[in-house]
Formats: structure tokens, sequence, C-alpha cells
């Protein structure tokens, strides 16, 4: 039918005196409507001492294995990276970095980027400080940083035996940790070993129930929680010369059995009897980050849980495993050995 108010043809019933049909209206806006023709506006051009300016971003520590996607660098929570210009600013000329993402810009010569606590993505840009081309951006740097996913344990290659005393069972090894991945470096991330509930049976039963206590915190008499507060953190260590590697937690772990005494000693041509048992310890390990401020550190983050377990076998065969070190046994009648 034709449109109520004269405008071209309401196929609808919905037209009526007062307005057009849905059709014919939005055609009539569209119509009405004209665009103007606004050409984008090319931003004034930089000065060429302005356009020859670049930033130049450099972590502060080099790394030959250090992790990249394509043009992005890698690098670990923490980790801290050199900001200068390729040529000196000119004279008259003002500029200054920016930051997007979880970091912290510390102004000198150079400036320095420090990577926040948690893993994502930065970018840091030089732009023109003030004048006409307030805020325009020079270059940026992207960076991808890591937060640490796991660890490395191993015995010390510095103290490669194993303890034992003969005639009882037991072993114990000095243990190195290195956190992962060695694709960035953590040397400003410190490193702990917190609680886990002791399940153990047999020759370890004084153990049942027993909660590990934090690095650096002593067990109190009945070895049950103790105060975390003072508890110590160590030192992880970025690049380090054989046998260290990178990203070394400054610490020597003794990881031991103890040593049992059989539970039926050997009479009468029969060998002696230890009892089946074993000792479980699921330990949380932590780590924190310092900040580029006053050197203040981030909260407490859970890096994965450590499983220590041991064993002994009736024939008074130790066993003892930490993480990824080990297994390592050792039978009751060997020599006696120390670390």
């Amino acid at each position: 039918m034709p449109c109520k108010n004269g405008f071209g043809y309401c196929p609808g019933p919905v037209a009526t005196v007062m307005r057009r049909c849905i059709k014919c209206d939005n055609e009539f806006r569209a119509a009405a409507v004209v665009a103007p023709n606004l050409a984008p506006v090319a931003p004034v051009p930089l000065p060429a001492v302005l356009a020859n300016l670049q930033g130049v971003a450099t972590p502060a520590s080099f790394l030959a294995t250090r992790g990249s996607t394509g043009t992005t660098v890698h690098l670990g929570v923490g980790e801290q990276v050199n900001l200068t210009t390729n040529v000196a600013v000119p004279v008259g000329h003002n500029v200054k970095w920016t930051v997007q993402g979880d970091a912290e810009l510390t102004p000198g010569n150079p400036t320095v980027l420090t990577a926040g606590p948690t893993a994502g993505t930065v970018t840091v840009s030089l732009v023109v400080d003030g004048g006409p081309h307030n805020l325009r951006v020079l270059s940026s740097h992207v960076f991808k940083v890591i937060a640490p996913s796991g660890t490395l344990t191993r015995k010390s290659p510095l103290q490669p035996n194993l303890r034992h005393t003969q005639g009882t069972a037991g072993v114990g090894f000095k243990m190195w940790v290195n956190l992962e991945p060695t694709t960035v470096l953590f040397d400003r991330v410190q490193w702990r070993e917190h609680i886990g509930l002791g399940l153990a049976t047999g020759h370890f039963e004084a153990e049942n129930g027993r909660i590990h206590a934090p690095t650096g915190v002593a067990y109190n008499a009945s070895n049950q929680p103790v105060s975390q507060l003072s508890a110590d953190w160590m030192t992880v260590y970025g690049v380090n010369p054989a046998p260290h590697g990178i990203n070394w937690v400054g610490q020597v772990d003794t990881v031991d059995t103890g040593s049992h005494p059989p539970n039926v000693a050997a009479a009468n041509g029969q060998p002696a009897i230890w009892k089946a048992s074993s000792h479980k310890w699921n330990i949380e390990w932590k780590y924190r980050v310092k900040r580029a401020q006053n050197n203040l550190f981030s909260g407490e983050y859970l890096l994965e849980r450590a499983m220590h377990e041991s064993t002994i076998t009736t024939n008074g065969t130790a066993t003892i495993k930490k993480v990824t070190a080990g297994p390592f046994s050792v039978q009751a009648s060997a020599a006696t050995t120390t670390f």
C-alpha cells in the first residue's frame, strides 16, 4: 500500500497516518543522512632529529639460552632491562619511557624496566615528552614475562657420595635445586620450602603427622607446626658457571632417611629383619619476587608440591627420592659412607 505520509510504497500493514512503515522509514533516514566526506588527517611529520631516535632495550644480564617468540624477547619475573636510546636525545626535545603490563620503570641513566611478579606481556615504549608531538611513539619493545614453572633437582656434583651406616637401614644425599625454565633468569626471585604433612609407617612412624618445617625454622619439641614468620628465603642465582647451572637455588639440601636398626637382629644364622616402612612428605615449595622500589618483595606464590619419599624393605634396603633426584638405594650390609 502507499506510505501514509506519501513517501514511496509500504509493503506491509504497519504503515499508519502518523508514520512510515519500518522499511520506508529506514530508507528515508538513510537517504536523509549524508556522511561528511572527511579525509584522514595525516600526523604532523616528525623532525628528522626525532624520526631517527629509537629506544634500545637490553636485558641487564646476558643469557645465551634466552627464549624468544619471533621478535618478542622472554624475561623471568622480576628480571630487569636497561632502556637507552640509539643516539643522544637532540637538544630542545624531551622523550620518556612508558610501560603497559605488570612492570615498573625506574628513571635514571639508564632507565630500568623491572618485570613484575606475574606472567604476561609487557610493552615498553619511547615517546615524545611535550611539544607538538607529545606522546608520539618513537619505538616499542614487547616482552613475554615468564614465571617459574617447576624445578630440576639433582644430587650435588660437589658432594656425590651417599651417606650410609653399615648394619642399619638408611641412606642420604646432598641435593641441589634449579628453577625452570632455563630460558629466562630468576635472579631477583627467592625460594623456600614451606610445609607438608608427613605420612609414615614402620621405622618412620614417628614422622607420621609431622608437619614439615619451613626453610630455616627448627622443629619444636612436639614436631608440630612452628612459626613461619622467621622462615629463611634462599637466593636464586641466575647465571652460574658449571656445575651450578642457570637459576640455581643457593641451598644445599640434606635429604636423608636416618639410620634405622633392624626390627629383629640376626641370630642363629638368620638374617636381620626390618619393618616394611614408608615415609612421604608432600612439601610446598614457594617463591617470591623482588620489586623495583625499596627492595620490597611480592607475596608468596606456590611453585609446586615437592614429593619427598623414603622406603625400607624387610631386608634392610633403604631408598630415598625427592622430586626428580633419585631414587637412591643402599643395602644395610653396605660399607659405611659419608657425604
